[in-house]
């Protein structure tokens, strides 16, 4: 299974592990899983929201390009393994169906057109 990993600085000192441990920690969950780690996208402090962060970005575009399964983000004492890619592609193949039309694309999804908006916020999906 191919995966990818992402880290971010803590705010301060006490509010969790630095960015080399975590990196640590995925590569070790990694390699006792037998998978392949396809990159580690990182995140310094310096972005306001998430969509203004670099490594989130990369994130998302390797997560759409359908290069990777799940994506490993380090917690106080385990892995956490989302599943992105199943549903920011569902949205993004919904609104090129619709040719970026944000209330068929909901239709077609059983959602409402908020919802779609915000998958579309969340993801950093490009109309």
């Amino acid at each position: 299974m191919r995966v990818i990993g992402y880290v971010r600085d803590a705010p301060g000192p006490d509010d969790g592990d630095t960015v080399f441990v975590q990196s640590e920690r995925i590569r070790r969950w990694v390699a006792h899983n037998r998978c392949q780690l396809v990159a580690v996208c990182q995140d310094t402090l310096g972005g306001d929201a998430v969509g203004d962060r670099d490594g989130y970005r990369a994130l998302l575009g390797i997560i759409s390009a359908g290069h990777v399964d799940p994506v490993l983000i380090p917690d106080l004492l385990r892995i956490v393994i989302l599943d992105l890619q199943i549903e920011s592609l569902t949205v993004m193949d919904a609104l090129r169906k619709s040719n970026g039309n944000q209330s068929e694309a909901a239709r077609a999804l059983g959602i409402s057109r908020t919802s779609v908006w915000s998958q579309i916020k969340r993801f950093d999906i490009r109309l």
